[in-house]
C-alpha cells in the first residue's frame, strides 16, 4: 500500500516504501509551492524535510509545512500556522498485518514449524500473496516496530533475529529483546532490500527460488544477479 511511509533521519528525506520515491517540494513556474513524489536523491534539497512539533516542515523552504486538508484529496504545503490542525501528523512507532513478499509475488516470509541448529524457531518463504482473495495466512502477517528496528511475527509473538554476522548464517525467530542487536532491521525502500543494522553490510536473503532456508547474506548491489533474493515488497 502506498500509505507506509518512512523518515530518513540522516538524509531527511520522507520515503513511500511501495514506490521508493520521495516527498519533493518546489516552486513551480507559476511561483506556486508544490509537492509531489520524485525519485530520491539525498543531494536534492527539495527532499529536505524536519519532523518537529507535529509538523512536517521544509528544511530549505522556510515556513512551509505539509497541510491535509479533509475537504481536498491532494495534499499541499502552506506557512506554517500554530493553530492549523491540518498540519498536524504523528509517526506511528508499529505497523501491524504487514506480509513481507518477493519481488515476483510468489513467496511470503512465514514463521514455519521446526528449530534450526541454534535452537531458534524455523522461519521460511513459502506460499505466494493472496490479493484476489483479500487475505494473508496468518503465519505471514509481521509487526513492524519502526521505533524499535524490529520485526514481530505476529503468530508467535517472536522477533526474525540473525544471530551470527556471516554469509549463510540462519535467521530466525527469537524471543523479542529491544537491547539484543542481532533483532535489528531496517527497510531500505529503493533497493527494497531488508538490512540488518547492527550486522552492517548483510540482508535478509531467501536463498534460493523456494525459499525453504533463508539467511543473512552479504547485500547485494541492484545490479547483481542475486540481488532478486534480496528484494521484497511490502503488502498489507
Amino acid at each position: 500500500a502506498n500509505d507506509r511511509w518512512s523518515y530518513d533521519v540522516n538524509t531527511h528525506q520522507v520515503k513511500c516504501w511501495q514506490q521508493g520515491t520521495c516527498l519533493d517540494g518546489f516552486w513551480d513556474s507559476a511561483n506556486r509551492f508544490t509537492v509531489h513524489m520524485y525519485a530520491c536523491n539525498a543531494a536534492n534539497n527539495n527532499q529536505k524535510w524536519i519532523f518537529s512539533d507535529l509538523r512536517l516542515k521544509h528544511e530549505i523552504y522556510t515556513n512551509r509545512c505539509l497541510d491535509a486538508d479533509r475537504s481536498d484529496i491532494h495534499v499541499q504545503v502552506w506557512p506554517c500556522q500554530a493553530n492549523n490542525n491540518h498540519q498536524l501528523f504523528t509517526i506511528a512507532g508499529d505497523m501491524g498485518h504487514v506480509s513481507l513478499v518477493s519481488v515476483d509475488r510468489k513467496r511470503t516470509l512465514v514463521a514455519a514449524a521446526g528449530t534450526d541448529r541454534d535452537g531458534g524457531e524455523r522461519i521460511a518463504f513459502a506460499h505466494g500473496w493472496f490479493p484476489s482473495q483479500g487475505w494473508v495466512p496468518a503465519d505471514g502477517q509481521w509487526t513492524f516496530l519502526h521505533d524499535k528496528n524490529m520485526v514481530m511475527s505476529e503468530s508467535r509473538r517472536k522477533c526474525l533475529d540473525a544471530p551470527h554476522n556471516a554469509n549463510g548464517s540462519p535467521i530466525h525467530l527469537w524471543p523479542c529483546n529491544d537491547s539484543n542487536g542481532n533483532q535489528k532491521w531496517a527497510y531500505d525502500a529503493t533497493t527494497k532490500q531488508l538490512r540488518h543494522t547492527t550486522h552492517k553490510g548483510f540482508c535478509l536473503d531467501m536463498g534460493s527460488n523456494n525459499g525453504y532456508q533463508p539467511h543473512l547474506w552479504e547485500c547485494h548491489a541492484p545490479n547483481d544477479a542475486y540481488v532478486k533474493f534480496q528484494q521484497f515488497n511490502y503488502a498489507v
